[in-house]
């Protein structure tokens, strides 16, 4: 049974399934498959990756659709990544202004892809 927008306890029920994000202009798909995210009961989970060129010490966006604004996070949600060509610290970002995700991190500007799967609540 499917129960969009439905509220239990101030959370809520349902499940979009998988939606996919169109890439932003010099990403494509990489082995981690499309980008995407799912709202399932009260918790948005994203999966996939991007692969392109990316620079040190900034989040760039890799998305071209945005996240919509009433499963964004409140504050920017960062977390941890993997990525291939890379030395350095991965960083993911939903950023809660326009529902857009980044890519940041601190190993210099090369071509690489990443993967991201990460969750958080629908506040």
């Amino acid at each position: 049974m499917t129960c969009n927008g439905v509220y239990v306890n101030g959370r809520l029920l349902g499940d979009t399934g998988w939606i996919n994000l169109a890439y932003a202009s010099g990403f494509t798909d990489a082995t981690a498959g499309q980008i995407g995210y799912r709202v399932k009961n009260g918790i948005v989970f994203i999966r996939g990756g991007a692969a392109g060129t990316i620079s040190e010490g900034v989040y760039q966006v890799v998305t071209a659709d945005a996240i919509p604004a009433e499963y964004r996070p409140t504050q920017h949600f960062r977390t941890g990544g993997m990525g291939s060509s890379m030395r350095g610290n991965v960083g993911i970002e939903v950023n809660a202004n326009d529902g857009l995700i980044r890519l940041g991190w601190n190993g210099g500007t090369r071509p690489a892809w990443f993967g991201a799967g990460c969750s958080y609540p629908v506040d």
